[in-house]
């Protein structure tokens, strides 16, 4: 089939044709949910959305390297992202296949990163920044290293094997959310977190709003060594120092044998 049928199948109206063969998309382009197991075109600039998830694919050959919107390639068999755009002006979204790596990752993404439920043993490849959130929930990481160091949305990595908080973002814009995993302790926690650190269903298990990283790290102390009344006596001072209202602390084995006053 000629460019030009193809693109009329897939209702593509406003495009150039490059002298490469690629095309330009001056509009967005919806070539999801086809069971496509390879992209039809040569696409090299989209000026809209690029979807081409619910498919079959097992690689991104094909898709553009600039995207102005959102771009979303979930749903498929991807087990890797060559071949991905390097920039996404929108949301990013490659969850639900079977990716065990990040590499070739774009290099920047205007809003969210959504990689949860694939194979992920490392975040190695991941962009230094994401403005929106980012999340590798459901996957098979032990620890985090290779994660976008600024994140301006929340962050998410639960139900994975983590075990350490190690390669964790510097500053999360919104909620941190580990629960489910293995952790028993808060090493490497951010130097900022805007809303809340959850962490429930760990080994460790407190959730904290408006989170205060001295209160966490005193708590991380305290919940080690809870027999230790220097920490224990910390952790009261700490408490004492902060608007109740605007902190919920759950600790559920520990209430049973303190009050925390």
């Amino acid at each position: 089939m000629s460019i030009e049928d193809i693109c009329k199948t897939y209702d593509i109206t406003n495009y150039t044709i490059n002298t490469d063969g690629s095309i330009d998309v001056h509009e967005s382009v919806y070539i999801n949910g086809w069971d496509l197991d390879e992209i039809p075109l040569n696409f090299n600039k989209v000026e809209g959305l690029f979807y081409c998830d619910s498919n079959q694919l097992t690689s991104l050959e094909g898709c553009p390297n600039w995207v102005g919107q959102d771009f979303t390639c979930n749903n498929n068999e991807l087990t890797n992202l060559e071949f991905a755009p390097k920039y996404v002006g929108g949301n990013f979204w490659c969850n639900n296949n079977k990716l065990t790596s990040l590499e070739f990752s774009p290099e920047f993404i205007g809003f969210d990163y959504d990689c949860n439920d694939n194979e992920l043993t490392t975040l190695d490849g991941s962009p230094e920044k994401v403005n929106g959130k980012f999340d590798c929930s459901w996957n098979k990481l032990t620890d985090l290293k290779g994660c976008p160091k600024s994140i301006g949305g929340r962050f998410g990595s639960r139900t994975n094997q983590l075990t350490s908080l190690e390669g964790c973002p510097k500053s999360v814009g919104g909620r941190f959310d580990c629960r489910d995993n293995e952790l028993y302790d808060i090493d490497f926690i951010p130097e900022f977190i805007r809303l809340d650190f959850v962490s429930h269903m760990n080994p460790i298990g407190v959730l904290c709003n408006n989170v205060d990283i001295d209160f966490l790290r005193a708590f991380k102390s305290y919940k080690v060594l809870k027999d230790n009344v220097v920490n224990l006596k910390r952790l009261k001072y700490l408490m004492s120092q902060f608007d109740k209202s605007f902190y919920s602390i759950y600790i559920e084995d520990i209430e049973k044998n303190y009050t925390i006053s």
